[in-house]
């Protein structure tokens, strides 16, 4: 079995690498609240999708523990990992109907969140809120994919929008008041906001083709998301209040699940390029669409790019392949922090 080697360049000159026991691409890092962990997948396009968490401090990532796995990854997949401010992960894993688990760096076991007495039929696209004490997600009881809230404290699960269309993304806002989140219907997918109290959507931005994957940016004041609006995918911003999106970035690669990268502060989005000379390094532009810079790399292809704020250094993590001979992408971990974003 090939190694899938993962990478991470903290300041220095040559990446430290770790080899992690498991043939597939790295995809789709997520950063935990403080940093220190970054959770990855391991897809092999064959029937493994593994999760893998990271400890910068150790330098050895491990595998998600999830019944029905085998030693060599095939049957229950693991994917879409969601941190807790507290440090653990909720994401999906099934072999054919994803249910949500949990699992906290130093645990043996990963757990199933929701039993199905309490909580039949599928459930995707977990997130927490900032404070950790609501959990949204994608419920597929009713044979469509529905928004529900979990209070994190009593367990109570609230219903909150069921309609011909598929929820997708959801996400809270800072202070936890409101929802943001997609609906596919067919091949349209469109973007709305709702006051999960009150149960009232807002339509955000609505539009003949493909708006997917929002994201809060500027402290709550503009959505960004990818559009694919112009027949190739872009990533555009709206105002938090509704209004015409603004094209930040014309021509950019589609990550294969993630929302669009976004820095700490709200003000930058980090991509990467759909052609392939150009794709050796992550590019980071301003949502106002002013400034853009580059990251280079010593690798021919880069992709899947996620930003965090640990201390006083910026980090980045990537996919990476690193030739044209290798058989997988593996992840890199590097220290920005000189960019001075």
């Amino acid at each position: 079995m090939l190694a899938l080697l993962a990478a991470v360049a903290l300041a220095l000159p040559t990446p430290q690498t770790s080899s992690v026991d498991s043939d597939g691409h790295a995809l789709n890092p997520v950063f935990s609240a403080d940093g220190r962990f970054v959770a990855f997948e391991t897809n092999d396009y064959g029937g493994r999708l593994e999760l893998w968490l990271w400890d910068h401090a150790s330098g050895q990532p491990r595998r998600v523990p999830v019944p029905g796995q085998t030693a060599f990854g095939k049957g229950t997949m693991a994917l879409g990992a969601a941190w807790h401010p507290d440090g653990v992960i909720a994401f999906e894993a099934g072999s054919g109907e994803y249910r949500i688990r949990f699992f906290q760096p130093g645990f043996s076991e990963s757990e199933e969140l929701m039993s199905r007495a309490e909580q039949p039929g599928a459930q995707t696209f977990p997130m927490f809120s900032s404070d950790g004490s609501k959990l949204v997600f994608i419920s597929g009881e009713t044979g469509q994919g529905d928004l529900r809230v979990r209070a994190m404290d009593k367990g109570t699960i609230t219903p909150l929008r069921s309609t011909p269309g598929t929820e997708t993304f959801p996400m809270f806002s800072a202070d936890g008041k409101t929802l943001l989140y997609g609906r596919k219907l067919g091949e349209v997918g469109d973007l709305y906001t709702m006051d999960p109290l009150r149960m009232a959507e807002t339509p955000l931005v609505e539009a003949e083709d493909d708006q997917t994957r929002p994201l809060w940016a500027a402290g709550g004041a503009q959505v960004v998301f990818f559009d694919r609006s112009d027949g190739g995918w872009s990533i555009a911003s709206v105002d938090a209040a509704g209004g015409t999106p603004r094209t930040v970035v014309p021509k950019v690669e589609l990550p294969l699940r993630a929302r669009p990268a976004m820095s700490p502060d709200g003000l930058w989005v980090a991509w990467s390029h759909p052609d392939p000379p150009k794709q050796d390094r992550i590019y980071l532009t301003r949502i106002d669409g002013q400034k853009t810079v580059e990251v280079p790399s010593p690798y021919i292809a880069c992709s899947e790019p996620a930003l965090v704020r640990r201390g006083d250094a910026l980090l980045l993590a990537y996919s990476a392949l690193p030739s044209a001979e290798a058989n997988w992408r593996f992840l890199v971990v590097q220290d920005i922090t000189e960019l001075a974003l």
